[in-house]
């Protein structure tokens, strides 16, 4: 399988960040991951419907409440839409997924720092430790 990327993390891990981070359904985390992928720009029903791998039309209902599941869980400005550029991370939306991603990636580290301090860890036992 190969992997798909967001700048230079993992799709996989920034779809998981924003599902853990929001309270998210997995439906509702991919949506989220293809705005952020946009970067404020906007897509329509159907272009979402191609980066969301949907092999059928997803209605306008159903995409309507995935995106309410966005707003209830960010704040409600962060994701807009209008009929000319469809939906998109508004500069709020943006900042919130930033900070997001800054966040759990901050406690990834801090919990490596930890763990790297421990006697129990592999580097101690004689294996190279990760670079």
């Amino acid at each position: 399988m190969m992997m798909k990327w967001v700048g230079s993390v993992s799709r996989d891990l920034v779809r998981a960040v924003f599902r853990d981070w929001f309270g998210l359904q997995d439906n509702q985390a991919d949506l989220l991951v293809i705005l952020w992928e946009q970067g404020g720009g906007g897509l329509k029903r159907g272009d979402l419907c191609a980066a969301l791998n949907s092999h059928r039309r997803i209605s306008a209902g159903a995409l309507y409440e995935r995106v309410r599941g966005l707003r209830a869980a960010m704040e409600v400005e962060a994701v807009d839409f209008d009929q000319v550029r469809g939906y998109r991370l508004t500069e709020v939306g943006m900042a919130e997924c930033a900070r997001a991603i800054r966040e759990v990636v901050g406690l990834l580290l801090a919990n490596e720092v930890m763990a790297w301090g421990e006697a129990s860890h592999p580097s101690r036992q004689g294996m190279c430790a990760p670079r």
